[in-house]
């Protein structure tokens, strides 16, 4: 998608490779469980580590989305199941 802003400006060839950087960077990492960090089963700290994020911003928006009707306590019970621990 190309997208002219003005003389010159093709907002969307930049947004296309920001698109495709990101894709790329996504390819190689992968979800885990860690032991550093971890409070109960390293879950949170993995998705912080996932997303360069504190882990403990991601564990108060965990307890945020179990408060908003409890689903959040089954999706951490999946991922506890799903998520591979990772290897040191």
């Amino acid at each position: 998608i190309y997208c002219v802003d003005g003389p010159g400006s093709f907002t969307g060839l930049r947004v296309g490779i920001t698109i495709a950087k990101v894709y790329a960077w996504s390819l190689n990492k992968k979800l885990y469980k860690v032991n550093e960090g971890k409070m109960s089963d390293g879950v949170c700290a993995g998705i912080a580590e996932y997303f360069d994020a504190d882990p403990t911003v991601i564990r108060l928006l965990w307890i945020l989305f179990c408060a908003m009707g409890g689903s959040g306590i089954l999706a951490y019970i999946i991922c506890m199941i799903v998520f591979p621990r990772k290897d040191i």
